[in-house]
């Protein structure tokens, strides 16, 4: 796992670590944008709300590897326990913008974009496995 500090500073790292491994893993440049936006989404996400005490590295992790027929994005947090995809109403983001609740269009984008994804409470962690399809899903 490779570990970053919680600020959104250091999202330029998020991103400059998922195109490298995306190099290394020789993602296809869609697969490697789908995993660039899921890690985008779930870091900031983590920084803005998940009130994370240790600021210090190593707040967040994150780690991109093939597994099976998909991409494995493992994502952890030391943020108050929080699972994004607990009581998701798929039909909220059907309306309007303006009818549209606040919040929700990470895991819309999330679910929009993978395969498969759960959360889990390991110790003091969020745990998030988001499972991006190799070829895009139609």
């Amino acid at each position: 796992m490779t570990e970053f500090s919680a600020h959104t500073e250091q999202l330029s790292e998020v991103i400059r670590y998922v195109e490298t491994r995306g190099n290394a893993l020789r993602l296809s440049q869609p697969l490697c944008l789908r995993a660039r936006l899921v890690a985008e989404e779930l870091f900031l996400n983590a920084v803005q709300h998940g009130q994370i005490a240790d600021r210090a590295v190593g707040a967040i992790a994150i780690q991109i590897r093939l597994e099976g027929d998909a991409l494995l994005l493992l994502f952890e947090d030391g943020g108050v326990a929080f699972d994004p995809f607990a009581a998701q109403d798929p039909t909220v983001h059907h309306g309007s913008v303006a009818e549209r609740p606040v919040g929700g269009l990470g895991v819309h984008l999330i679910d929009s974009l993978a395969s498969r994804r759960e959360y889990q409470r390991c110790g003091d962690r969020n745990r998030i496995r988001v499972w991006l399809p190799r070829q895009a899903q139609k």
